[in-house]
């Protein structure tokens, strides 16, 4: 039989997971450096586990585990901090991290693109567009960059002016399925591309 302490207890904590995400991580991050994802994650003093499983996957409802600190993690007395690095993540597409306790439960997942335009200096992504699809060009010294897309005729339908290294497709007012073509003026080089738009 369970004494009403222990039933009281267990509340509170089930209580402290749904506000606080997870208690057993004061810091759970991500970021891009050089390409590479640096994903950190701090354990709270007093926690220990049995591995650690870093979770990923371009789909947040199907992430499998892509690294595992192995054996007895956390500290009875201290915080602790780890570190994993990925290299070459997928990209330009939406990438998605979580870490696994165990039987301790999951974190919060968080989320993060990482964008490579390539050596044509622009891309359009997602391709095939949509409206909220985005133009990418490099554009280091925030130069002013002229933009101007045509139809699939040449006909000019827009041209849009920005500092910007990015503009969204939804600024040129296209309302027509089909293949567009775009010039960007930068820096003094003219990049060139098409996108379809659907």
């Amino acid at each position: 039989m369970l004494r009403k302490s222990t039933i009281i207890w267990t509340i509170l904590l089930l209580i402290s997971q749904k506000v606080t995400g997870q208690p057993y991580l004061s810091d759970f991050n991500i970021s891009e450096v050089e390409g590479n994802v640096v994903v950190t994650w701090t354990t709270r003093a007093g926690f220990t586990c049995e591995d650690i499983h870093v979770l990923y996957g371009t789909d947040s409802n199907a992430l499998s585990a892509v690294y595992t600190y192995p054996g007895i993690c956390g500290s009875d007395t201290s915080e602790k901090s780890y570190t994993f690095i990925m290299r070459e993540p997928d990209v330009n597409r939406d990438i998605f991290f979580q870490i696994d306790l165990g039987v301790f439960g999951k974190s919060q997942i968080l989320h993060l693109r990482i964008t490579q335009i390539g050596t044509s200096g622009s891309l359009v992504y997602p391709n095939p567009a949509s409206a909220q699809s985005s133009l990418l060009f490099d554009n280091p010294n925030a130069d002013v960059v002229e933009i101007t897309v045509y139809s699939k005729t040449g006909s000019r339908i827009r041209t849009h002016t920005t500092r910007d290294k990015s503009v969204m497709l939804d600024e040129f007012s296209l309302h027509l399925s089909g293949i567009y073509y775009y010039t960007i003026l930068v820096d003094g080089r003219t990049l060139r591309g098409k996108f379809v738009l659907l």
